[in-house]
């Protein structure tokens, strides 16, 4: 690609950024849709008003558009001037989209899980789900299973307090009495039926789940994602796949995320052939 006046300039905020795929990601996607244009990472301090500044500064710039990464998913929403209606139930945007008076707030966390999960052949519909976290990418999980149907979401979390207002605010948006919490991972509390498991919490967390989930749950686990893209290796989805459940880590979750934030920068459709040749490059890394 050659760089010119109208070359367009992309990024992601956060804190660290130097492990990110999103330039291979979105590099690959400008080069295979032919647009031109930049995608680089930003590492903005935590604290003080940094992140205030470097989304205005952004949009006065006239970068294109951001990624947003931890831990500023919930902290860059008063710097925004619109958000969709998604983000708002979620709570949590990771994906600025430029706006006539400043960046309007997009999830895309929630498409891409269920895209993962649907080419996965994991069906949310009707689905009883086992919800690990309760975070901004809990959030998002949260919603996708509440929008596309599931029957149950049972919300665990190492803070009962968070894993509530999750619960709370799911049961109000959707309706009805879908997402319980749970405060043991055992038969008593989950009950005796199949369960599609997905893991939003951070691989520091790893340690203490492995700690305070019974065993025999993973018999019952017929499916599994866990969003963290470098976990196959990691002993949740192994013990998975031991009990005889299928498992996979959230590689194409943040292929399926960043192509929906791609489409809506760019107000493009992304051909499947495009998204296979951008999986197979990312899965070489």
């Amino acid at each position: 690609m050659t760089v010119s006046a109208n070359t367009k300039l992309y990024g992601l905020i956060g804190n660290p950024t130097a492990h990110s795929l999103s330039p291979l990601l979105f590099s690959s996607l400008a080069e295979l849709m032919g647009h031109n244009l930049l995608y680089t990472t930003f590492t903005v301090a935590v604290g003080d008003d940094a992140l205030a500044k470097a989304v205005a500064g952004g949009y006065e710039l006239g970068i294109g558009g951001f990624n947003i990464t931890a831990p500023f998913k919930e902290k860059v929403i008063p710097y925004l001037a619109e958000m969709d209606e998604a983000a708002v139930q979620i709570g949590a945007v990771n994906t600025l989209l430029r706006g006539e008076h400043g960046f309007i707030g997009y999830n895309t966390d929630h498409i891409g899980l269920w895209r993962a999960l649907k080419a996965a052949e994991i069906e949310l519909e009707d689905a009883k789900v086992l919800l690990m976290g309760a975070g901004g990418a809990a959030r998002a999980a949260a919603y996708a299973c509440g929008d596309k149907g599931a029957n149950t979401v049972l919300v665990f979390n190492r803070s009962n307090k968070r894993a509530a207002r999750l619960v709370n605010d799911m049961n109000g948006y959707f309706g009805g009495n879908r997402f319980k919490i749970v405060t043991d991972l055992d038969d008593e509390q989950l009950g005796q039926s199949d369960l599609v498991a997905i893991k939003c919490t951070s691989p520091a967390a790893d340690s203490w789940l492995e700690m305070v989930i019974n065993p025999q749950i993973y018999e019952r686990i017929t499916a599994a994602m866990d969003i963290n893209y470098h976990s196959e290796e990691m002993f949740f989805l192994k013990t998975v796949v031991k009990a005889g459940g299928k498992a996979y880590n959230g590689l194409m979750m943040l292929l399926h995320q960043g192509i929906a934030a791609y489409e809506l920068w760019h107000h493009v459709d992304v051909p499947c052939e495009i998204k296979d040749k951008i999986a197979a490059r990312l899965a070489a890394v």
